[in-house]
């Protein structure tokens, strides 16, 4: 398994946070009908999911379903946190129910407001824990270049103490996952 491209996946954020931008333009304008910012905002978690999807080395799948593509997280650590913040379920409805007519009643403003705020959340989150990701392999790499070179071992106990950027157990799922892509 390769390291996931840095590149690649800020590329998706940085479209998220685009998608949350249009959304926030648009509750700012009461003319306009918020499923149109409802559209953006399930973009917006849709993207960010997928990026961590690619951080944690899995092709998304091709569906737009909120809630399938975080059962595709291969890791736990990711799901449970992240769920609390949002409502896949609804920004699901969303989607489609936002682009055609008579799919769904039409959408408060309220809510599409308090779903704006935890679609910020959600997207700020994903990005800060994909950093930490990122440089949690830097230091148990450098870790293990330095024990190499000494020609020694390294327990996998003494590895996470080496990590302070993600709080890591010895056997996690995680940890393997990382070392794999190391």
């Amino acid at each position: 398994m390769s390291a996931p491209d840095r590149e690649w996946i800020d590329a998706w954020l940085e479209y998220a946070k685009g998608d949350l931008g249009a959304a926030q333009k648009l509750l700012e304008e009461d003319s306009l009908d918020p499923r149109h910012a409802a559209l953006h905002i399930w973009q917006a978690i849709d993207k960010s999911i997928k990026a961590v999807l690619i951080a944690e080395g899995v092709d998304p799948p091709l569906t737009h379903d909120l809630e399938k593509l975080m059962d595709a997280l291969p890791s736990s650590k990711w799901k449970g946190e992240l769920r609390r913040t949002v409502n896949l379920q609804v920004l699901s409805s969303w989607a489609a129910g936002s682009r055609y007519p008579a799919l769904i009643a039409p959408i408060a403003h309220n809510l599409v407001r308090s779903a704006f705020e935890g679609a910020d959340s959600f997207v700020q989150e994903v990005a800060r824990r994909i950093t930490l990701c990122f440089k949690a392999r830097e230091e148990a790499s450098d870790s293990m270049i330095k024990v190499a070179a000494r020609k020694s071992l390294i327990t996998y106990s003494e590895l996470v103490a080496e990590i302070s950027s993600l709080d890591l157990e010895p056997h996690s799922e995680y940890l393997s996952h990382m070392l794999g892509e190391i």
